[in-house]
């Protein structure tokens, strides 16, 4: 008699869960946002985790959802200050022409807080941008 194959067990829902993300997170990488959202959404109603809103945010915005990807950029923030998430908001401020929301942003960021590379760009942003006191 030969031995019938099995089949993988079922995955659990954090099996599932951390599918997702790394698929989503894949594609956010290869520069694909637009297939990373729906996925990116799947995952936040399960767990809704700061760093992975921000990298939701960010595929919203290169997505050309800015008004969405702002509140995202909020709600990761409303859970957990994080200097890349305001880096982030400040961004988006200037992309949208807001040199005053930039302003707003950057009082409320703690640059020491931030890794190499968001700080070399946040040095590049408070040169350009002039806020009042």
């Amino acid at each position: 008699m030969e031995k019938e194959a099995s089949s993988p067990p079922p995955l659990s829902p954090e099996e599932r869960l951390r599918g997702l993300l790394t698929r989503a997170e894949a594609l956010r990488t290869q520069g694909r946002c637009e297939e990373a959202l729906d996925l990116y959404r799947q995952y936040l109603e399960k767990r809704p985790v700061p760093e992975v809103m921000n990298n939701y945010a960010a595929c919203l915005w290169l997505a050309g959802k800015t008004k969405e990807a702002e509140e995202w950029f909020r709600k990761s923030l409303s859970l957990k200050e994080d200097a890349e998430v305001r880096l982030n908001l400040v961004l988006l401020a200037l992309a949208r022409g807001d040199e005053k929301g930039a302003c707003q942003e950057l009082k409320l960021l703690d640059p020491e807080k931030l890794s190499a590379s968001p700080r070399e760009i946040y040095r590049r942003v408070k040169n350009r941008v002039i806020c009042p006191p």
